[in-house]
């Protein structure tokens, strides 16, 4: 079914080397991959897992529920290095808190995002927003908030100085990235109907520059917004080795 649309996405991938060179991390990734033990899992958060290479067994449990159904994500989130790139892969995109606080954690400094994604996911927070949130807090913190609210969740806390949000077609016409580290933040739903405003010929560079130039690579596979099988191609087209 989506065969045509990936043989498209993988040549526009390898063709895509934006001028910007590629950015080696300028924090030591190795203690990033500590903070999962000599077991590779979390040691604060156990649905995060250290691996080789993803793992895109689904979960036991529906990882989104709507009025049109149940969806299953994966059976955990994971951790891998892609030359010597830290990339982390979950279903809900609210996952991504455990990400930032642990690129924070490691670099005790304030980061930049890059959001590509269909949505802005700029809804407001429910509850009371944190001040301060520690990496031993991660898997309470994705508790609380909604696939949708975690940028106000963490609005208070200092730890992301700027969020870049790519959401919209117009966007993806006049690019650019920051000059200092940042977190990409992917939501593979981009390649779904909802994220149709723009072409596969404006994505694919933006993305892959950004993957490139990114300290961190943080994809969402967002059950429920896009065909899994399909997230699922294309993330092996991204994490070739």
């Amino acid at each position: 079914m989506y065969k045509q649309r990936l043989w498209k996405i993988a040549t526009l991938w390898e063709q895509s080397t934006p001028s910007i060179q590629k950015r080696v991390p300028d924090f030591d990734v190795q203690k990033l991959t500590a903070l999962y033990g000599e077991h590779e899992v979390s040691l604060v958060n156990s649905d995060f897992v250290l691996r080789d290479s993803f793992d895109f067994t689904p979960s036991s449990r529906p990882a989104y529920s709507d009025a049109y159904g149940s969806y299953y994500g994966l059976a955990s989130s994971q951790l891998v290095l892609f030359a010597d790139k830290p990339v982390y892969l979950f279903d809900n995109h609210n996952k991504i808190i455990q990400s930032f606080l642990e690129y924070h954690h490691v670099t005790q400094k304030a980061f930049d995002v890059v959001h590509i994604d269909a949505h802005a996911d700029d809804a407001l927070y429910r509850g009371e927003r944190p001040h301060e949130l520690a990496l031993n807090k991660s898997a309470r913190a994705i508790v609380q908030t909604r696939i949708s609210d975690f940028f106000d969740y963490l609005s208070d806390t200092g730890i992301i100085t700027s969020i870049h949000r790519y959401t919209k077609s117009q966007d993806f016409k006049n690019w650019y990235l920051p000059d200092k580290p940042f977190v990409l933040s992917l939501d593979i739903d981009i390649f779904g109907e909802e994220g149709a405003f723009c072409s596969l010929e404006e994505k694919i560079p933006l993305i892959k520059a950004a993957w490139d130039t990114a300290d961190v690579v943080a994809i969402a596979m967002s059950p429920g917004f896009i065909d899994q099988d399909y997230a699922r191609e294309i993330i092996k087209i991204f994490t070739q080795k």
